[in-house]
Protein backbone atom coordinates (compact mmCIF):
# COMPACT_ATOMS: atom_id res chain seq x y z
CA UNK A 1 0.00 0.00 0.00
CA UNK A 2 1.21 3.45 -0.99
CA UNK A 3 1.30 6.16 1.60
CA UNK A 4 0.29 9.81 0.73
CA UNK A 5 -3.16 9.72 -0.60
CA UNK A 6 -3.57 6.29 -0.68
CA UNK A 7 -3.48 4.92 3.32
CA UNK A 8 -2.94 8.72 4.34
CA UNK A 9 -4.36 12.46 4.06
CA UNK A 10 -2.29 14.92 4.32
CA UNK A 11 0.37 12.72 5.94
CA UNK A 12 -2.39 11.42 8.70
CA UNK A 13 -3.53 8.00 8.21
CA UNK A 14 -7.32 7.68 8.17
CA UNK A 15 -8.20 5.42 10.74
CA UNK A 16 -10.65 3.63 8.72
CA UNK A 17 -8.06 2.51 7.20
CA UNK A 18 -5.91 1.15 10.37
CA UNK A 19 -9.14 -0.56 11.09
CA UNK A 20 -9.21 -2.32 8.53
CA UNK A 21 -5.73 -2.94 7.97
CA UNK A 22 -6.20 -4.54 11.97
CA UNK A 23 -8.91 -6.56 10.22
CA UNK A 24 -6.98 -8.36 7.76
CA UNK A 25 -4.08 -9.02 9.76
CA UNK A 26 -6.16 -11.01 12.22
CA UNK A 27 -7.34 -12.99 9.44
CA UNK A 28 -3.54 -13.80 8.51
CA UNK A 29 -2.45 -11.09 5.76
CA UNK A 30 0.40 -9.09 5.50
CA UNK A 31 0.22 -5.11 5.60
CA UNK A 32 3.09 -3.63 4.34
CA UNK A 33 4.07 -0.05 3.26
CA UNK A 34 5.20 0.69 -0.01
CA UNK A 35 6.06 4.44 -0.07
CA UNK A 36 8.49 6.48 -2.37
CA UNK A 37 9.43 8.12 0.47
CA UNK A 38 12.30 7.15 2.40
CA UNK A 39 12.30 5.68 5.91
CA UNK A 40 13.71 8.50 7.69
CA UNK A 41 10.96 10.88 6.25
CA UNK A 42 7.86 8.59 6.84
CA UNK A 43 5.89 10.41 9.98
CA UNK A 44 6.64 8.08 13.31
CA UNK A 45 2.81 8.05 13.90
CA UNK A 46 2.02 6.74 10.44
CA UNK A 47 4.74 3.45 11.30
CA UNK A 48 3.79 3.32 14.72
CA UNK A 49 -0.12 3.45 14.45
CA UNK A 50 0.33 1.25 10.77
CA UNK A 51 1.98 -1.15 12.59
CA UNK A 52 2.63 -2.54 9.25
CA UNK A 53 4.50 -6.43 8.77
CA UNK A 54 6.70 -4.67 6.28
CA UNK A 55 8.09 -1.27 4.73
CA UNK A 56 9.68 -0.48 1.35
CA UNK A 57 10.56 2.76 1.26
CA UNK A 58 13.00 5.20 -0.98
CA UNK A 59 10.95 3.98 -3.94
CA UNK A 60 12.57 0.32 -3.64
CA UNK A 61 15.84 1.10 -1.98
CA UNK A 62 15.32 0.14 1.56
CA UNK A 63 13.26 -2.28 2.38
CA UNK A 64 12.59 -3.82 6.17
CA UNK A 65 10.80 -6.57 8.11
CA UNK A 66 9.57 -5.57 11.62
CA UNK A 67 12.82 -6.77 12.63
CA UNK A 68 15.18 -7.15 9.77
CA UNK A 69 16.45 -4.97 7.15
CA UNK A 70 16.63 -6.98 3.45
CA UNK A 71 17.89 -4.20 1.50
CA UNK A 72 19.54 -1.23 1.90
CA UNK A 73 20.76 0.89 -1.70
CA UNK A 74 22.38 4.39 -1.10
CA UNK A 75 22.60 6.91 -3.59
CA UNK A 76 26.68 6.86 -4.70
CA UNK A 77 29.01 9.08 -3.76
CA UNK A 78 29.84 10.30 -7.28
CA UNK A 79 26.42 11.07 -8.59
CA UNK A 80 25.58 12.49 -5.05
CA UNK A 81 27.98 15.34 -5.75
CA UNK A 82 27.65 15.99 -9.42
CA UNK A 83 23.78 16.69 -8.46
CA UNK A 84 24.93 18.74 -6.01
CA UNK A 85 27.34 21.01 -7.45
CA UNK A 86 24.60 21.35 -10.66
CA UNK A 87 21.80 22.38 -8.58
CA UNK A 88 23.57 24.35 -5.94
CA UNK A 89 24.03 26.83 -8.73
CA UNK A 90 20.55 26.97 -9.19
CA UNK A 91 17.97 28.10 -6.61
CA UNK A 92 15.75 24.43 -7.38
CA UNK A 93 14.98 23.25 -3.87
CA UNK A 94 16.49 19.59 -3.87
CA UNK A 95 15.83 17.08 -0.99
CA UNK A 96 17.96 13.88 0.17
CA UNK A 97 16.12 11.51 2.13
CA UNK A 98 17.95 8.97 4.09
CA UNK A 99 17.38 5.92 6.21
CA UNK A 100 17.70 8.17 9.54
CA UNK A 101 18.15 11.74 8.36
CA UNK A 102 16.89 14.18 5.74
CA UNK A 103 18.47 16.81 4.29
CA UNK A 104 18.17 20.13 2.04
CA UNK A 105 19.70 22.52 -0.44
CA UNK A 106 18.49 26.25 -2.04
CA UNK A 107 15.72 26.15 0.66
CA UNK A 108 15.64 25.69 4.80
CA UNK A 109 13.44 23.31 5.66
CA UNK A 110 12.83 22.37 10.05
CA UNK A 111 14.43 19.09 10.52
CA UNK A 112 16.44 19.39 7.47
CA UNK A 113 20.24 19.65 7.31
CA UNK A 114 21.33 21.99 5.40
CA UNK A 115 23.70 21.00 2.26
CA UNK A 116 25.79 23.63 1.29
CA UNK A 117 28.87 22.15 -0.32
CA UNK A 118 28.71 19.16 -2.94
CA UNK A 119 31.09 17.73 0.15
CA UNK A 120 28.27 17.76 2.26
CA UNK A 121 26.95 15.10 0.33
CA UNK A 122 26.09 12.50 3.20
CA UNK A 123 26.77 8.73 2.68
CA UNK A 124 23.37 7.57 3.77
CA UNK A 125 20.69 9.08 1.39
CA UNK A 126 18.34 6.57 -0.38
CA UNK A 127 16.08 9.16 -2.15
CA UNK A 128 16.21 12.88 -4.35
CA UNK A 129 13.36 14.69 -4.40
CA UNK A 130 13.47 18.41 -6.50
CA UNK A 131 10.60 20.76 -5.44
CA UNK A 132 10.60 22.47 -9.37
CA UNK A 133 7.04 24.69 -8.39
CA UNK A 134 9.09 27.97 -9.46
CA UNK A 135 9.16 26.40 -12.67
CA UNK A 136 6.69 24.87 -15.07
CA UNK A 137 10.01 21.67 -15.33
CA UNK A 138 13.20 21.11 -14.68
CA UNK A 139 15.65 21.99 -17.24
CA UNK A 140 17.02 19.76 -19.74
CA UNK A 141 20.30 19.47 -19.04
CA UNK A 142 19.29 18.45 -15.11
CA UNK A 143 17.04 16.23 -16.46
CA UNK A 144 19.83 14.35 -18.49
CA UNK A 145 21.88 14.59 -15.68
CA UNK A 146 19.49 12.84 -12.91
CA UNK A 147 18.55 10.26 -15.90
CA UNK A 148 22.31 9.08 -16.02
CA UNK A 149 22.00 7.75 -12.31
CA UNK A 150 18.24 7.86 -11.63
CA UNK A 151 15.00 6.51 -12.92
CA UNK A 152 13.17 10.01 -13.04
CA UNK A 153 9.20 10.59 -12.27
CA UNK A 154 7.95 13.96 -13.12
CA UNK A 155 4.64 15.21 -11.35
CA UNK A 156 2.84 18.44 -11.16
CA UNK A 157 4.99 20.14 -8.89
CA UNK A 158 7.99 18.11 -8.07
CA UNK A 159 10.33 15.63 -9.27
CA UNK A 160 11.29 12.06 -7.84
CA UNK A 161 14.88 10.13 -8.42
CA UNK A 162 14.36 6.65 -7.70
CA UNK A 163 17.93 4.94 -7.58
CA UNK A 164 18.34 3.04 -11.07
CA UNK A 165 17.36 -0.97 -10.31
CA UNK A 166 15.48 -0.21 -7.62
CA UNK A 167 11.12 0.49 -7.74
CA UNK A 168 7.83 -0.11 -5.33
CA UNK A 169 7.51 -3.32 -7.83
CA UNK A 170 11.57 -4.86 -6.56
CA UNK A 171 10.59 -4.10 -3.44
CA UNK A 172 7.00 -6.04 -3.23
CA UNK A 173 8.96 -8.51 -5.04
CA UNK A 174 11.70 -9.34 -2.44
CA UNK A 175 9.06 -8.93 0.50
CA UNK A 176 7.10 -11.72 -1.09
CA UNK A 177 9.99 -13.85 -1.70
CA UNK A 178 10.95 -13.30 1.93
CA UNK A 179 7.82 -14.41 3.42
CA UNK A 180 7.61 -17.29 0.67
CA UNK A 181 4.08 -15.75 -0.64
CA UNK A 182 3.39 -16.33 -4.17
CA UNK A 183 2.76 -13.19 -6.44
CA UNK A 184 -0.74 -14.28 -7.27
CA UNK A 185 -1.58 -13.61 -3.75
CA UNK A 186 -0.63 -9.81 -4.09
CA UNK A 187 -2.81 -6.67 -4.02
CA UNK A 188 -0.87 -3.16 -4.99
CA UNK A 189 -2.75 0.41 -4.13
CA UNK A 190 -1.82 3.54 -4.60
CA UNK A 191 -2.47 6.95 -6.42
CA UNK A 192 0.26 8.24 -8.11
CA UNK A 193 2.80 7.87 -11.12
CA UNK A 194 5.24 6.18 -8.87
CA UNK A 195 3.19 3.61 -8.17
CA UNK A 196 2.59 2.04 -11.80
CA UNK A 197 5.50 -0.60 -11.77
CA UNK A 198 3.92 -1.86 -8.06
CA UNK A 199 0.83 -1.79 -10.18
CA UNK A 200 1.58 -4.02 -12.75
CA UNK A 201 3.48 -6.42 -10.65
CA UNK A 202 0.64 -7.20 -8.24
CA UNK A 203 -1.52 -10.08 -9.12
CA UNK A 204 -4.33 -7.16 -8.30
CA UNK A 205 -3.98 -3.22 -8.98
CA UNK A 206 -6.58 -0.90 -6.78
CA UNK A 207 -6.47 2.43 -7.49
CA UNK A 208 -7.95 5.23 -5.28
CA UNK A 209 -10.86 7.42 -6.46
CA UNK A 210 -8.82 10.22 -6.58
CA UNK A 211 -5.79 8.68 -7.95
CA UNK A 212 -3.89 10.15 -11.47
CA UNK A 213 -5.76 8.87 -14.78
CA UNK A 214 -2.69 6.42 -15.43
CA UNK A 215 -3.36 4.79 -12.31
CA UNK A 216 -6.97 4.39 -12.86
CA UNK A 217 -6.82 3.28 -16.56
CA UNK A 218 -4.13 0.42 -14.65
CA UNK A 219 -6.50 -0.88 -12.35
CA UNK A 220 -8.46 -3.76 -11.58
CA UNK A 221 -10.53 -2.15 -9.20
CA UNK A 222 -11.49 1.55 -8.06
CA UNK A 223 -12.07 1.87 -4.87
CA UNK A 224 -13.72 5.16 -3.12
CA UNK A 225 -11.22 8.37 -2.29
CA UNK A 226 -8.74 8.26 -0.11
CA UNK A 227 -9.96 10.57 2.60
CA UNK A 228 -13.26 8.12 2.70
CA UNK A 229 -11.11 4.68 3.63
CA UNK A 230 -10.56 4.07 0.05
CA UNK A 231 -7.74 1.03 1.63
CA UNK A 232 -10.18 0.10 3.71
CA UNK A 233 -13.14 -0.68 1.29
CA UNK A 234 -10.79 -2.68 -0.94
CA UNK A 235 -9.14 -4.61 1.73
CA UNK A 236 -12.86 -5.15 2.55
CA UNK A 237 -14.08 -5.86 -0.68
CA UNK A 238 -11.37 -7.98 -1.63
CA UNK A 239 -9.77 -10.26 0.56
CA UNK A 240 -11.35 -13.57 2.05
Amino acid sequence: MDMDNTLTSHSVLVPENITAMREAQARGHLCVLNTGRSYGFIPKDVLRDGDFDAVIAGGGAYVRTRDEVLLEEDIPEDAGHELCSYFLQTDIPFYLEGVEKNYCMNEYREGFIRIRTPEDFPDRASKITILSARTSSLPEDAIRLIQKYFHFIQHDSYSECIIRGCSKASGMELILRHFGIPQEHSIGMGDSENDLEMLDYAAIAVAMQDSVPNVLKRADFVSCACADGGVAQALRRLLP
